[in-house]
């Protein structure tokens, strides 16, 4: 059975990566992955990875929720 795979947010993947590339001025990449106990090929795999389909859906849905509620004054739910 394979490893599963973790999904992470744009926002998480944004700041893995201005991590990285400041780290990577004193460090290799090969360096911090040993370190952290994952390989290059996998590093490298992850961020070229796009936007999964339901990460994308997820995004899309909290923006129309978010209108939503600002289009109703804030409220949620049902009248009492």
């Amino acid at each position: 059975m394979g490893q599963k795979r973790r999904v992470y947010s744009k926002e998480f993947k944004e700041q893995a990566v201005l991590l990285s590339e400041t780290l990577a001025v004193n460090y290799s990449i090969g360096k911090m992955c040993r370190f952290l106990k994952g390989s290059r090929s996998g590093y490298y795999d992850w961020l070229n990875r796009g936007e999964s389909p339901r990460s994308k859906r997820n995004r899309e849905l909290a923006v129309t929720i978010t209108k939503l509620f600002y289009q109703h004054k804030g409220r949620y739910g049902s009248p009492r």
